[in-house]
């Protein structure tokens, strides 16, 4: 599997959380996945984590919800904790495959590195994905899967996401990270359920700026479009980005419009600082 020191570590951390707890009522019972760590994170400043939403596992198992003969269910305790470095590692494809759909398609990898650039950061990263994605952190912040026999995003419902929390606070306290991507509506359940001051100060970290985005998703074309139609056109360096355009796979996020988006901030940004 190639993990790093860093994923060791943090599987031994969710795995100390995950003995202790009960399992979540009407979810996969599946161990939750630590955050992709990238094997030069611990080295880049500023320390990044992009969160995406919740995992799908549905493709898993079959129409009377029981585990199909994949891979998944063949790994490991240790892999299945560590299945985004898993699969990447055991995986052929132009993005970086870590089983989580809006980065293996790479519209949210992308999206990051060019929030990254306009928060002006552009010469503290890398330009290839493969290069990038090794010096951040992302994950999902829902860490359990919804028992249905289709995907079912949760992102606003604090039932759910509550089983998450502890994960959550585990991410930042081990990760540090300076700068959080994540949807806003992740951000404001989460915030509901435990105030994001409190996580900050259990995880020991004195400030971090949030970046509050849409989810990557098909069913956020229309706002992104409605959002960018009367500005004017991006200017996005396509000698840059070209590389990445031409390899990604664009068939449900307009990419063109979430980017145009992001080159005119329209994402909201928050400093939360602990006094």
């Amino acid at each position: 599997m190639n993990s790093n020191t860093l994923e060791e570590t943090m599987i031994n951390r969710y795995i100390d959380i995950y003995s202790k707890n009960d399992k979540p009522t009407g979810m996969i019972n599946l161990p939750p996945a630590i955050p992709f760590i990238g094997r030069k994170y611990q080295n880049m400043s500023p320390k990044i984590i992009s969160y995406a939403s919740a995992e799908n596992l549905s493709d898993y198992y079959d129409s009377e919800l029981k585990p199909n003969d994949s891979k998944l269910h063949q790994l490991e305790t240790r892999e299945k904790f560590n299945r985004s470095r898993y699969f990447y590692s055991n995986h052929s494809s132009e993005f970086p495959h870590i089983h989580i759909e809006p980065f293996n398609n790479g519209t949210q990898l992308l999206i990051t590195r060019h929030i990254l650039s306009k928060l002006g950061y552009n010469q503290s990263f890398g330009m290839k994905p493969y290069d990038f994605i090794e010096q951040i952190s992302v994950a999902n912040p829902g860490k359990f899967s919804v028992i249905s026999k289709s995907n079912q995003d949760y992102a606003s419902d604090k039932i759910k996401l509550s089983y998450s929390i502890e994960y959550i606070r585990e991410d930042l306290k081990f990760l540090k990270p300076n700068i959080i991507i994540l949807p806003r509506t992740v951000f404001n359940t989460v915030n509901k359920i435990s105030n994001w001051k409190c996580l900050l100060r259990e995880a020991k970290m004195s400030t971090a700026i949030f970046v509050k985005i849409y989810q990557v998703s098909f069913y956020n074309n229309f706002r992104i479009r409605k959002a960018v139609q009367d500005l004017l056109p991006s200017t996005l360096n396509e000698y840059e980005y070209g590389e990445w355009l031409d390899l990604l796979d664009c068939s449900q996020i307009d990419i063109d419009s979430y980017l145009s988006w992001i080159e005119h901030e329209l994402y909201e940004k928050e400093t939360v600082t602990m006094k």
